[in-house]
């Protein structure tokens, strides 16, 4: 009897097997914490300002300072926790997994913004929303990659090494 969900061991797969799976769950956690920290920071910059070093970095004041670093903090922290944390989980069927985590990175702040913002009322703007969640996941796809990419770097730097030794 297999279980559907399991603790992956890098060391018996390859890294190819588990890439686009580990990218996708970075992705659904760049986006998923991007666009939460972007919307919590650029409400605190609206309400108190933001720092005088992000105003000076990003040439914008209160919440396009703020925003601005909320968007990148939590691209890169969220695509970090979804490759780690994320990643460790699989499912069996790796394609499955690929479509479901990149389906939840589009699905779920649509969702939000669906219902915040009152799809159903004439003047929505939830045609504004969907470019967007693409904007986001863009970026922690591209985060994800970068990130996969150094951890490949590492890993056969460390390979070769200790190859080396023996």
């Amino acid at each position: 009897m297999s279980n559907f969900l399991y603790l992956d061991d890098y060391s018996k797969s390859s890294f190819s097997e588990t890439f686009w799976a580990r990218t996708a769950a970075g992705m659904l956690g760049g986006t998923i914490g991007g666009l939460s920290l972007f919307l919590i920071l650029m409400s605190y910059g609206s309400k108190y300002g933001c720092f005088k070093i992000l105003d000076t970095i990003f040439n914008g004041a209160g919440y396009e300072s703020c925003g601005a670093f909320g968007s990148i903090a939590g691209i890169l922290a969220g695509a970090v926790i979804g490759v780690f944390l994320l990643g460790k989980v699989r499912l069996i069927n790796n394609s499955w997994s690929i479509g479901i985590l990149a389906g939840a990175s589009f699905l779920l702040p649509f969702l939000y913004a669906f219902f915040t913002m009152g799809a159903w009322q004439a003047d929505s703007d939830l045609l504004i929303v969907i470019p967007v969640i693409f904007f986001f996941m863009a970026g922690s796809l591209a985060a994800s990659v970068i990130l996969l990419a150094i951890i490949k770097g590492f890993t056969f730097i460390i390979r070769k090494y200790n190859s080396d030794q023996l």
